[in-house]
């Protein structure tokens, strides 16, 4: 096991024999061990903060659906369906308002929501759910 060339290395995952060997079991030490360990601390998620997040989605709400279309946003943290860190942002719409707003809205909020998040550097993917007033107070109250 102490001979090692480079042919057979290769196979091992090693790049060379300049690594020490182990006197107590004759192997050489994998050389990318050090570069996984640092490559998961460099890709650990960013994370905006909520009050960033609420501003992102009001601003782009504003321009897609106009103002008085909802009165606010509630945004959460929460997990998606493969069990990561996700967010959960709620636009709550003012009564009535529910008629007024197109498909074609609904969906240009939902992309420039994403987007923007993503240019900040949110990296965590946004569940965007539109309710009202009522329907917050009905599950509150249960």
């Amino acid at each position: 096991m102490r001979g090692r060339t480079a042919a057979n290395a290769g196979a091992r995952g090693w790049r060379s024999r300049s690594c020490s060997t182990s006197p107590a079991t004759g192997h050489q030490p994998p050389s990318e061990v050090g570069f996984i360990l640092r490559s998961k601390v460099l890709t650990l998620p960013v994370m905006l903060e909520i009050e960033k997040i609420d501003a992102i989605a009001r601003s782009v709400a504003t321009a897609t659906l106009g103002s008085q279309r909802f009165s606010s946003i509630v945004t959460a943290p929460t997990v998606d369906s493969l069990g990561r860190d996700a967010l959960q942002i709620t636009i709550v719409l003012m009564p009535g308002s529910a008629d007024n707003i197109s498909g074609a809205a609904v969906l240009r909020t939902l992309v420039e929501i994403n987007q923007k998040l993503q240019e900040a550097g949110e990296e965590r993917f946004s569940i965007i759910r539109y309710r009202t007033d009522e329907s917050l107070a009905t599950n509150a109250a249960s």
